[in-house]
């Protein structure tokens, strides 16, 4: 079965550099939000990678890492392949009120471990200090900035030490300069205000049912998905995640 690639995990290194950047704290609570590799719309979704470092009472600083990757549709992300996405920003408990600021928020219901009494449904809110947008091997990128007490975020294209000359830089510049409009929409899909998780788009539960029923009636892969119209690796991934979501064994 397919499985979905290694996601972008910053090393401390890398979190060190990113809280001097943005002077953070050392003991800051932070969250890191990226996309599993450059954006594909021919493949059966998007997957986004969410860590991040959090105060338990019962526990001292956790770095913590979702346990499975957000899925996302690939329609949502038409016209955006070869980009890809970071965002970290520092969690707040109220969502801040202007629609301008860049908000990223996760409701999660919590229950995993009844016997933990922080493992409890809630939001996750983050407001988005740094989002950075990358197309393929291109140096330049596409960054918005925010901080406490700005109206909206702050565009600019970063990446200029290895930028390279010529043609080849006037493509790099517009592929950056791409970036962030691809950013807010980002921002659009996967936001407080975004568009629905695979699971909740209207083609997933009557395709998985459909597997489901062809699975019991013992069809091979191959027919299942010529059956259904859609690629045999999209037919496996829906059912893979139907499955992870408690819906079928």
């Amino acid at each position: 079965m397919p499985s979905i690639p290694d996601p972008p995990r910053p090393d401390e290194a890398t979190l060190v550099a990113l809280a001097c950047e943005l002077g953070w704290p050392s003991d800051a609570h932070w969250v890191w939000i990226a996309s599993v590799g450059p954006i594909s719309t021919a493949a059966p979704h998007i997957a986004v990678h969410v860590e991040g470092r959090t105060h338990i009472p019962s526990r001292g600083f956790v770095r913590w890492v979702a346990p499975e990757p957000l899925l996302f549709a690939p329609a949502s992300f038409l016209g955006w392949d070869g980009y890809r996405f970071e965002l970290a920003g520092r969690p707040v408990d109220q969502e801040p009120p202007s629609p301008r600021l860049p908000i990223w928020r996760l409701d999660y219901h919590g229950g995993r471990d009844p016997a933990d009494p922080d493992d409890q449904p809630g939001s996750l809110i983050v407001p988005l200090w740094r989002q950075r947008a990358y197309y393929q091997d291109s140096p330049l990128f596409a960054e918005l900035q925010w901080r406490p007490g700005e109206p909206e975020a702050r565009p600019y294209i970063g990446g200029w030490d290895a930028a390279p000359t010529g043609r080849a830089l006037d493509r790099a510049v517009g592929h950056a300069r791409r970036g962030l409009p691809f950013l807010r929409q980002v921002q659009d899909i996967i936001g407080s205000r975004g568009r629905p998780l695979l699971e909740d788009t209207p083609a997933f539960r009557p395709t998985v049912e459909r597997i489901a029923q062809a699975r019991r009636a013992g069809k091979p892969w191959a027919t299942i998905a010529c059956d259904l119209g859609i690629p045999e690796r999209r037919a496996r991934d829906w059912w893979k995640r139907a499955c992870k979501l408690g819906w079928y064994s």
